[in-house]
């Protein structure tokens, strides 16, 4: 089933689980170890924001895609957490 443009189906075999709620779970493992990874390089950002070259704008874009990947798994636990594959 697509729900604004997330294939939970597809989710749900690439997670390797068979209900909703078992996704729900998995999905916020990732989410919360992408989040985790993002205040990481955030970090890590701010001890070269004053360095030359490019690492902090670099990190500052990883940082942006890490918490972009997290926005798109907090919609993708959303839509199992409403149960709209219906029953399984």
């Amino acid at each position: 089933m697509m729900v604004a443009g997330v294939n939970l189906d597809g989710w749900a075999a690439s997670l390797g689980v068979s209900n909703d709620d078992d996704a729900v779970g998995v999905v916020e493992d990732l989410r919360a170890r992408v989040q985790g990874q993002a205040d990481t390089v955030g970090k890590l950002q701010d001890r070269v924001r004053s360095s030359p070259g490019d690492v902090s704008v670099l990190l500052g874009q990883a940082v942006s895609l890490l918490d972009d990947a997290a926005d798109e798994l907090v919609e993708v636990r959303a839509g199992f957490a409403r149960h709209e594959r219906g029953p399984r």
